[in-house]
């Protein structure tokens, strides 16, 4: 029986996510559980109910922007994924549709970011992602983020934090490392 071109896009999608979790030396956190709406691991809990509402400001934002900050689309994908047929919720070579939900509770997550806002266990040539062997030129890692719209607490660009930075809770007068609010960040394998 001959395997159609989906199922064989998802069979060579399993073992791409397969040997990356056997790269990331199978540490705990890396298998996934599916994400929500807002492309979140689906088990986050939000103050006030959703990320949507900005409690600093008192303003909402739409579902769009939310995920546009994160440069998601609205399937939880890179920003700029293109689909056959428009939409991953719809399968040309079998006439199937799924939900949103159902799409969303596939996907992998893996828990935390290094200092370049990498998937944690990131390897680079020479060490680091700021040189450029083939050029032999450096560069900042402000520079480098700000290339990928990110800040140094691999947020979106122009993210405004309640207390000045991700790194103060006003409502509980904490503190917390960069590396510990690196490593509450979560990144999309699939």
């Amino acid at each position: 029986m001959k395997k159609s071109l989906a199922t064989l896009g998802l069979t060579l999608a399993a073992l791409v996510l397969s040997s990356s979790a056997m790269a990331q030396g199978q540490r705990s956190g890396t298998q996934g559980v599916g994400l929500n709406i807002y492309c979140d691991p689906i088990d986050r809990m939000y103050t006030g109910g959703s990320p949507l509402f900005n409690e600093a400001t008192g303003e909402f934002t739409s579902r769009e922007d939310y995920l546009a900050q994160k440069q998601l689309n609205a399937y939880c994908d890179p920003i700029d994924r293109v689909y056959a047929g428009g939409s991953p919720l719809f399968n040309e070579a079998t006439g199937t549709s799924i939900s949103l939900e159902d799409y969303l509770a596939t996907k992998r997550w893996a828990h935390g970011l290094n200092q370049y806002c990498d998937p944690l266990g990131t390897m680079y040539m020479g060490g680091t992602p700021l040189f450029n062997e083939a050029t032999g030129r450096a560069t900042s890692k402000v520079k480098y983020l700000a290339r990928k719209n990110l800040n140094i607490y691999c947020d979106a660009l122009g993210t405004v934090y309640a207390g000045g930075n991700p790194l103060f809770d006003p409502t509980t007068g904490r503190s917390q490392s960069l590396n510990a609010y690196l490593a509450s960040k979560f990144v999309i394998l699939k």
